[in-house]
């Protein structure tokens, strides 16, 4: 691009300026020694302290109901312990509104509190994680490690924003795939308030993943980084094991599309005209919000997976592989032939546009 940008015309010479941004790395300081630096954490100090005020006071007065100068311990610990990271200040006020909440709420046990608290990023990643191993009741953990593990897993290697239907559908999916994966299961197992998910996802991952605007997302690019370079067993991302769980639900729910599929075969000795059962298609379509994603998932997944398991042909590959060619084979009789009788837009237009 700044290649293309130099051969304008230009009445006189082209000047660039970069804004490179980084964690504070002593190899990349020694490089860019010679270069004008900001240090982040002196710029945010002044936002933080005010972040921590408001925060503190909320807590004292709606949560603890009582004045604010008695949490000043709590937020000269938050101050002092940032070092300019808006992110943990933020996780560890969750924590305490959230204990405060669960009526733990004396301020000796808030200070108490605040002093385990890891000071370091990765560390309170850890604590975090394994809170969530350890809350769930005995008879439920499995299912619920199980839950959070999926949602990490999609998140990890999903190659564009899951959006909130999405993700819908892919709990209802992997909570029924553990019985039998059917029209009637994923419907019931489906969550129907965005409410509900949201609260879903803080109570199954700790706050580390957030519903923004219409999608699903980790609070940071940090807790992905952290997910990959320091695995726990039971919550593991291991790319093999994820592909394969991956693959593994996007199977079950093309099969599950084919099986609603059957339903159009009634229109083709009614009569209907070509537009009409081009209409009914895309609305059958547009009930499986994750068809679209599955085909976006694949082929870029397929050009982009790991060296690895390309050179494997590890399961997960296989199967995912397997999956992409299965579903366009299910989809192109049934869309394609409406396509071409009703001369409309092609079939990947009608598969990736959700506005259709």
């Amino acid at each position: 691009m700044l290649h293309q940008i130099c051969k304008q015309d230009s009445p006189g010479p082209i000047i660039f300026k970069i804004f490179l941004t980084s964690r504070p790395e002593a190899k990349i300081e020694h490089i860019l020694r010679s270069c004008h630096a900001l240090i982040l954490e002196e710029e945010t100090e002044g936002d933080i302290y005010a972040y921590v005020t408001s925060e503190t006071k909320r807590v004292a007065e709606n949560v603890l109901q009582c004045d604010s100068s008695e949490l000043e311990f709590l937020s000269a610990c938050l101050i002092r312990s940032a070092n300019g990271v808006f992110l943990w200040v933020k996780l560890v006020l969750i924590e305490l509104d959230d204990r405060a909440m669960e009526g733990f709420c004396s301020i000796a046990e808030l200070e108490a509190l605040m002093l385990s608290i890891p000071k370091d990023l990765k560390q309170l990643y850890e604590r975090i994680l394994h809170k969530i191993c350890n809350k769930a009741p005995e008879a439920e953990t499995n299912d619920l490690i199980r839950e959070c593990q999926t949602v990490l897993r999609w998140i990890t290697y999903s190659p564009k924003p899951l959006r909130i239907s999405e993700m819908l559908e892919i709990l209802a999916a992997s909570s029924c795939g553990r019985q039998h994966t059917s029209i009637k299961e994923i419907e019931r197992w489906r969550i129907r308030n965005i409410d509900n998910l949201r609260r879903r996802l803080i109570t199954l991952c700790g706050n580390l993943v957030e519903v923004k605007g219409p999608v699903i997302q980790f609070i940071h690019a940090s807790v992905r980084e952290y997910l990959l370079e320091w695995p726990i067993d039971v919550l593991s991302v291991d790319p093999d094991e994820s592909m394969l769980e991956i693959a593994a639900l996007c199977q079950a729910y093309v099969a599950c599309f084919q099986e609603s599929l059957q339903d159009l075969d009634q229109f083709q000795n009614r009569g209907i005209s070509p537009e009409e059962r081009l209409q009914a298609t895309i609305n059958q379509i547009n009930q499986f919000p994750l068809v679209r994603y599955i085909f976006e998932f694949g082929k870029e997944k397929l050009k982009i997976l790991h060296e690895d398991l390309k050179q494997n042909m590890s399961p997960a590959f296989c199967t995912l592989k397997d999956t992409i060619t299965a579903a366009e084979t299910v989809l192109k009789p049934a869309v394609l032939e409406s396509i071409l009788e009703a001369n409309t837009r092609p079939l990947d237009a009608v598969l990736l546009d959700s506005d259709v």
